[in-house]
C-alpha cells in the first residue's frame, strides 16, 4: 500500500529509493520533491503522475493529513542526481 501525504496547500506520494532505481526514474524527479532516510516523497503534481504511470496503477493508496504545514517541508530537496544509494 502506498501512502500519500498532504498538508493544507500540497502532498507527496511516499516511495521508497530503491524503487525509483528498480524502474530507472531517479533521473526523472525533480527537486520539487523531497528525500529523507531513503524514502522520496514525489510531489503530486509531476513526480508522484511520473512513479505511478511506471507501476500498476490499481495500487491501494493511504492518505495520511499531516495537519497544516507537513513535516515533510523542512526535508532536503531530492536531488536532480543521485550518485550513490547504498
Amino acid at each position: 500500500m502506498l501512502k500519500f501525504h498532504f498538508d493544507a496547500g500540497h502532498g507527496w506520494l511516499e516511495v521508497p529509493v530503491i524503487e525509483l532505481r528498480k524502474l530507472k526514474l531517479m533521473d526523472k524527479i525533480t527537486p520539487f520533491s523531497y528525500l529523507k532516510n531513503k524514502i522520496a516523497y514525489l510531489e503530486e503534481d509531476y513526480d508522484a503522475a511520473i512513479y505511478l504511470d511506471a507501476i500498476d496503477k490499481s495500487a491501494e493508496i493511504e492518505e495520511i493529513n499531516d495537519g497544516l504545514l507537513s513535516p515533510i517541508c523542512s526535508y532536503p530537496h531530492f536531488p536532480s542526481k543521485i550518485q550513490v544509494f547504498n
